[in-house]
């Protein structure tokens, strides 16, 4: 776990891991159909970057940063799928014709996830 091609590609994998610990667990096919695109597009985006290995400096070469990647790797990709599931059942369960109080507050949850992706894709490069 030296580079972010490796970084990339087992976050990747961890995706799929994750995905396949909560199939076992929930049987919903769902997730499954929006983590392949995801775990795709990462693969995609991991073969960007050069995979040459090269030796880490001194102050990196330890078995705790390995832990800790692997750690990290692990847990973002838990919390991702947790984070689009969580999305999917707000979607569900809260109709958006509705006047209340709880539409509204889902309603300005999407729009601030579609203006922080729209300004993340817009002005990354400045």
């Amino acid at each position: 776990m030296s580079n972010l091609y490796e970084f990339m590609t087992f976050f990747g994998i961890m995706l799929i891991a994750s995905f396949l610990i909560l199939f076992y667990l929930y049987r919903q096919t769902i997730i499954g159909l929006l983590t392949l695109p995801v775990v795709l597009l990462t693969l995609g985006f991991a073969n960007t970057f050069s995979s040459d290995v090269t030796p880490l400096i001194p102050a990196l070469q330890s078995e705790w940063l390995t832990i800790h990647v692997l750690t990290v790797a692990f847990s973002s990709a838990v919390l991702s799928i947790s984070f689009v599931t969580g999305i999917i059942y707000l979607l569900k369960v809260i109709g958006l014709g509705e006047k209340s109080l709880r539409a509204f507050f889902l309603e300005l949850v999407m729009y601030f996830l579609v203006t922080v992706f729209w300004v993340y894709y817009n002005y990354r490069y400045l």
